[in-house]
């Protein structure tokens, strides 16, 4: 029936009323939520996306994700939350969150004062061919040509360079429970140049020619 309801799964980190509340939206799930350093004096409260994690109905029917939805969602946070903080309020995500917070901001526009949105790609359609376009646009340019040339020793310097991911793995306590390690770093490898460039990175960040050598490229993978 319409009246159905589900739980949804928040974190709340108080501070006092009259501070500014950030609320930081998860395009996912959220594990044990902690406050970001930069958000020290504020309230913050973190929200699962309906259809993820612990924010799940009993059964699964794909008419009620949609993106105004889950708008809606946070737009029912706000009001509740609002009766109790009453300074400034900013909402924030990452990727999917990003994307989740602007589309917030553009159904709710008075619900935040500010919003941050980190890494947030917006799509035109299911197939964008602009990710794809792009890629190999940056193939061509010194810094993509580092990043293929990156690939390549990497690749053909697999087993020096596995045996050191094997480590940081132990270190970190990381574990992957349908693949072996081997594919997982073919895998990120295959990856990088997305990642280079979704998260911006420093292009001096990688080694040379010259510095294509497999104790010293340990060491700066280390």
């Amino acid at each position: 029936s319409s009246d159905k309801v589900f739980k949804q799964r928040i974190f709340v980190g108080f501070n006092n009323k009259t501070a500014p509340t950030v609320m930081g939206i998860e395009g996912y799930a959220i594990g044990n939520s902690s406050l970001p350093t930069f958000m020290k004096g504020c309230n913050y409260i973190s929200v699962e996306h309906r259809y993820f994690g612990k924010s799940i109905p009993d059964s699964l029917d794909w008419n009620y994700i949609t993106i105004k939805q889950a708008s809606s969602d946070l737009h029912h946070i706000r009001e509740l939350f609002g009766q109790i903080f009453t300074g400034k309020w900013m909402t924030t995500g990452i990727s999917k969150g990003g994307q989740t917070a602007i589309a917030y901001k553009m159904f709710f526009p008075n619900d935040a004062d500010a919003t941050l949105a980190y890494v947030t790609p917006i799509k035109n359609g299911i197939e964008d061919n602009r990710f794809v376009d792009y890629l190999k646009s940056a193939s061509k340019t010194e810094c993509g040509k580092k990043i293929f040339a990156l690939q390549q020793f990497a690749f053909k310097n697999k087993k020096i360079l596995l045996n050191e991911f094997d480590k940081y793995v132990q270190e970190k306590k990381y574990t992957f429970t349908k693949m072996k390690s081997e594919k997982v770093f073919e895998y990120l490898l295959l990856e990088y140049p997305f990642a280079f460039y979704q998260n911006c990175f420093d292009c001096k960040l990688i080694p040379t020619r010259q510095q294509h050598q497999p104790k010293l490229f340990v060491k700066l993978f280390r």
